[in-house]
């Protein structure tokens, strides 16, 4: 059972979020050139199973080195997977200790790769990330096409994929955090874990849109703003 005062609390810190979450929105732009739309869609499949910070940072280095320019033919993209993963793994990334030493990305190996494999999907096959985009009809076929192209990307990476580019706002995005406040409210059972395919991811989602509408509110603005309040309610209240 739900502890009702705990989820009515977390609820009211959800609703003070989303004044500042809507207006982030609000201020958002969709006009996203290639250059960008890759940058966003790297940092997502960085971003599966690390901490965001983490994920931010190593695709931010990853550009500033010029590793993420696969439409340069410099290098052969087996020699750019190579480059990222070596990247990723100097030990260069926050927290940075005392002594100047950061932590190593987790998965360099993995993740170059799917990088490549994503890379060639795309940029080999001569199509564009803006393309895929504007060839679909809805964000639910958006979030299927670059499911379809980018190797290690779920359900969960692509709807963030989409909405930090601006091109849907009606997808929800259930990590970890998101799911934790779902279960505290008593939208889904405890034993439910992380959904296991795009069927049960939907399903989830639309619990949590039909528990959105329910008050009226705004669905991107409401699952960021559960995102930051259950991250500061864990560091400050269950670490």
């Amino acid at each position: 059972m739900p502890n009702s005062f705990v989820a009515d609390r977390l609820m009211y810190a959800v609703s003070k979020v989303m004044q500042q979450a809507r207006l982030f929105y609000s201020r958002a732009s969709s006009d996203y050139d290639e250059d960008r739309l890759w940058y966003e869609l790297v940092a997502c499949i960085l971003g599966s199973q690390v901490p965001f910070e983490l994920a931010q940072a190593a695709a931010s280095h990853l550009n500033e080195e010029g590793l993420l320019d696969f439409q340069r033919h410099d290098m052969s993209y087996c020699a750019r997977e190579q480059s990222i993963s070596a990247a990723l793994s100097k030990p260069i990334f926050p927290p940075i200790t005392k002594s100047g030493v950061g932590r190593k990305y987790r998965y360099p190996n993995t993740k170059a790769l799917q990088i490549r494999k994503t890379a060639e999907a795309i940029y080999k096959s001569g199509l564009t990330l803006g393309g895929i985009l504007h060839s679909c009809d809805n964000p639910r076929e958006g979030r299927l096409r670059i499911i379809s192209v980018a190797n290690g990307v779920g359900p969960k990476q692509a709807s963030l994929f989409l909405r930090n580019v601006s091109y849907a706002n009606e997808l929800a995005i259930l990590d970890v955090h998101v799911l934790d406040f779902m279960k505290m409210v008593g939208l889904i059972h405890n034993s439910d874990s992380t959904p296991s395919g795009l069927h049960q991811y939907e399903r989830m989602e639309a619990c949590l849109r039909e528990y959105a509408e329910e008050d009226d509110l705004e669905f991107a603005s409401f699952d960021t703003a559960i995102w930051v309040v259950m991250r500061t309610y864990k560091k400050e209240f269950l670490a």
